[in-house]
């Protein structure tokens, strides 16, 4: 195979693995920010029902559940990441790769 056919496909995998990081830890932001506000707005409204002393509680814990969440995600595109240099590596030896779809795959 051409070599920069290869490493188009490289490119692709990296490019896909990045968009999926970028947008997975974008929602979990928003998510981390939009629960917060609900409970603070259902503590104002709901005052005599749920004490203001809970939200000392359940904000840590939404923070530390995103941040956890978020922590797992930065590993798993640090292991697409080294695998993507992998590829390289094969292509500087003169390997063909897979197709994009079975590269895919492969990171699963």
């Amino acid at each position: 195979m051409d070599k920069e056919t290869e490493l188009i496909k490289i490119q692709a995998f990296i490019e896909q693995s990045n968009s999926t990081y970028t947008a997975i830890s974008s929602y979990l932001a928003s998510s981390l920010i939009a629960i917060i506000a609900i409970y603070v707005s259902l503590v104002g409204v709901f005052k005599d029902l749920i004490p203001i002393w809970t939200i000392l509680v359940m904000i840590p814990l939404a923070t530390i559940f995103v941040g956890l969440a978020l922590y797992v995600l930065a590993l798993r595109h640090r292991r697409e990441l080294r695998f993507a240099d992998h590829l390289m590596e094969k292509v500087e030896n003169g390997e063909p790769l897979p197709t994009i779809e079975k590269l895919m795959k492969l990171i699963e």
